[in-house]
């Protein structure tokens, strides 16, 4: 059993596919992927994380896959808070990306036993609430959940 699959119950097989396939948007059984967004941890602001969807199911927030895809003497001290709207945090409060300061670094924000009402075509929000106080460095966002 790899990572993803553990992280989000899935099957080997389920996490096999939805690894070969990060990078399009797609809907895997009931699983809904965002399209993965680069973020510029030194710009604090919104970035939309588009669903694939059509609008006629709700969405279940599961995770938030988070990958540092550069990094040039980041300090590790930037926030992430997730909304249904820009600048919104209904889904996660501001956290923070501690030790997140090499590239290839990952880690997944499990969003379990929450449930904020989301039409699976919705536009979320990923916003950097503090700008990392580094030089520079940005991470790939993407938003898991489960159609219902």
């Amino acid at each position: 059993m790899n990572r993803l699959s553990a992280i989000l119950n899935l099957s080997a097989a389920e996490a096999t596919l939805l690894s070969a396939h990060r990078n399009n948007m797609g809907v895997f059984h009931d699983l809904i992927a965002s399209a993965p967004i680069t973020v510029d941890l030194k710009v604090a602001g919104n970035n939309a994380l588009p669903l694939p969807g059509a609008g006629a199911l709700n969405l279940i927030p599961v995770a938030a896959l988070i990958l540092c895809r550069t990094a040039n003497a980041l300090n590790a001290d930037a926030q992430l808070s997730f909304g249904t709207t820009p600048g919104g945090r209904e889904i996660m409060a501001p956290f923070p990306l501690a030790a997140l300061n090499t590239a290839l670094q990952s880690f997944a924000v499990s969003l379990t036993g929450l449930f904020v009402p989301v039409l699976d075509n919705a536009a979320l929000d990923c916003t950097v609430e503090n700008a990392d106080t580094g030089t520079s460095g940005t991470i790939e966002v993407v938003f898991l959940g489960r159609a219902r």
